[in-house]
């Protein structure tokens, strides 16, 4: 898990300046200290993943109501079960030309800051992944790298029209690359509706990042080796990378979490055997932390046990993981249904409200 991995050394590189890399880490590495810890199994992926592709209107009213589970939030995901489910979705999950290595896992820490230009409190985020080459090891014999992020995510929760459009995907789509089901249902209505485009775009409008202060030495010494210009094209790919996961899974995990009769969060205690023994070895204790599991009513758990459903087979549309939907007392969920028949709901089975 990478709320452990980040607690111990991730590289012995020193910079020319003297400044050691793995020294970016310290505040990250404090605050976690602090957080309270969600990671997501595979079903609570496959379960964002379809919230993701919700009408862009209908997550807008969510917003008031999503609130953090804690006051620093770390919340964990598994990019390989996030390809899975978004691949039985229709996307095509293209990987980018110059792309030298893939995202295995990725954790987002959150919490709630001042702008103080603004004057609003916004929702800020902290990106950590772990990457892996495509091909062979890292120069140092390593098979992945775990790091923070270069730049720090701002998204706004406010109820206020005052966005600035930023760069992003435009509309239309490029028909050439290959979508499909609900992926491609999702890019029509966006096509088709003018009122879920305004609101997608609204979505990532609301979404800034600048660089981590926190790692303004490590600029300046990468910096010195490569330039100006590759600090400033890393940022801008970290950037738009941070602003995408965010955007399309993060968010959905949130409203998810705001949902409590959504989703479920079982308690994982800490290892007490295991943890005496990595204090021998030096290594950072691994804390408590919460899975989170998608809820099931007992109608649904039966239908699941009855049938013999496997995770591919919810992810392939099986199992309807149902939706939220929006009134002025908080969201509320409609519940998990079998596609051809089997237990369904359509009373309203968890509301939050501000």
């Amino acid at each position: 898990m990478l709320f452990t991995e980040i607690k111990e050394k991730q590289s012995n590189l020193v910079y020319p300046n003297g400044y050691p890399h793995d020294r970016s880490l310290e505040q990250i590495r404090r605050k976690v200290d602090n957080a309270g810890i969600f990671v997501l199994d595979e079903q609570a992926c496959a379960m964002a993943a379809n919230v993701s592709l919700t009408k862009p209107t209908s997550i807008i009213a969510s917003l008031p109501f999503v609130k953090l589970p804690a006051e620093y939030t770390w919340i964990e995901i598994d990019n390989l079960a996030i390809r899975r489910a978004t691949a039985a979705l229709g996307s095509p999950n293209l990987k980018t030309d110059n792309a030298a290595v893939e995202i295995v896992r990725s954790a987002f820490l959150m919490y709630m800051d001042v702008d103080e230009a603004k004057g609003r409190k916004d929702l800020v985020i902290e990106y950590v992944h772990k990457d892996r080459p495509f091909s062979g090891r890292l120069p140092d014999g390593r098979e992945a790298v775990l790091d923070l992020a270069p730049v720090i995510g701002r998204f706004s929760l406010a109820d206020t029209d005052e966005y600035t459009p930023v760069d992003f995907p435009t509309l239309p789509r490029d028909t050439s690359i290959p979508t499909a089901g609900k992926v491609r249902q999702h890019l029509n209505l966006l096509e088709k509706d003018p009122a879920e485009a305004a609101a997608w775009k609204e979505l990532w409008s609301r979404f800034e990042w600048r660089p981590h202060p926190d790692l303004r030495m490590l600029a300046r010494s990468f910096a010195s080796l490569m330039g100006e210009s590759k600090v400033a094209m890393v940022e801008d790919d970290q950037g738009d990378e941070l602003r995408r996961m965010f955007v399309t899974q993060i968010l959905s995990a949130l409203i998810l979490l705001n949902c409590r009769n959504a989703v479920t969060t079982e308690r994982v205690p800490a290892p007490e055997r295991l943890n005496k023994k990595r204090l021998k070895q030096k290594r950072a204790p691994i804390p408590e932390y919460r899975t989170v599991k998608v809820h099931l009513s007992g109608a649904a758990k039966r239908a699941w046990s009855e049938r013999g459903l496997s995770s591919s087979q919810v992810r392939d549309g099986a199992f309807v993981v149902g939706h939220f939907k929006v009134r002025k007392s908080g969201i509320y969920w409609w519940g998990f249904h079998m596609r051809g028949g089997g237990p369904s709901s359509t009373r309203r089975i968890g509301v939050i409200t501000a």
